[in-house]
């Protein structure tokens, strides 16, 4: 009996023991794992562990509707704005935007289109706006002047669609209009996305933006 009862002391004694040991391991658990969510925080507000992060760019992937590279020239001219001025409106909605230019060119007749060409100036926002007015033309919204070419020189903020402006430097285009250039090395300081019968023209010097001409420069 006095064995049986030693049996149930000693049992009891063992259940105690490994009672306790329990609950330091159950505590260290949770201690690791508060560690562990310590750790994230700091890697997630240490900026030295995600350098990757700030050089990525928030710019839509680069998409056009055509694979022609013609083609991506004339939805670069009917897609691209210069702060609001977008080619294709009229005189009256560029006012109603800009108001009333500092200087403008004198019409001329251009046989290649048939219409009449010329220019409003906007020196201070560096802005040069190109309008034309075809009267022979079967579609008659271009019996009024329309918008038909558009120059950004400095000291212009404007930038483009993917964000390229006055300053910019030439790697940073080739970049971002890879999809629309053809020939990366440029000539005479210049890189075309689309072509010169329509698209964007940039004209660098020592590899920095100078100027910007967006729609056609030939005929």
């Amino acid at each position: 009996m006095k064995l049986k009862r030693k049996n149930i002391l000693t049992i009891l004694a063992i259940s105690v023991i490994l009672g306790a040991c329990k609950q330091p391991q159950h505590d260290i658990k949770s201690n690791d794992n508060e560690a562990n969510n310590d750790s994230l925080v700091v890697l997630n507000t240490d900026s030295s562990s995600t350098p990757a992060l700030e050089i990525l760019s928030d710019l839509a992937p680069e998409i056009y509707t055509h694979s022609e590279i013609e083609k991506i020239g004339w939805e670069l001219m009917g897609t691209e704005k210069f702060g609001e001025i977008k080619l294709g409106i009229d005189s009256i909605s560029v006012v109603e935007i800009l108001g009333q230019p500092d200087s403008i060119t004198t019409v001329n007749y251009w046989g290649a289109d048939g219409g009449y060409h010329n220019e409003w100036i906007y020196n201070p926002i560096g802005l040069t706006i190109g309008f034309n007015r075809i009267p022979d033309h079967p579609d008659s919204k271009y019996h009024e002047c329309l918008t038909d070419r558009m120059t950004m020189t400095a000291p212009s903020l404007f930038s483009t669609n993917r964000r390229i402006q006055i300053g910019s430097p030439k790697i940073e285009v080739m970049s971002n209009y890879k999809m629309a250039i053809v020939d990366t090395l440029g000539y005479n300081n210049h890189i075309v996305a689309g072509t010169v019968y329509g698209g964007l023209i940039f004209q660098f010097k020592q590899d920095t933006v100078v100027s910007i001409f967006l729609g056609a420069a030939a005929e």
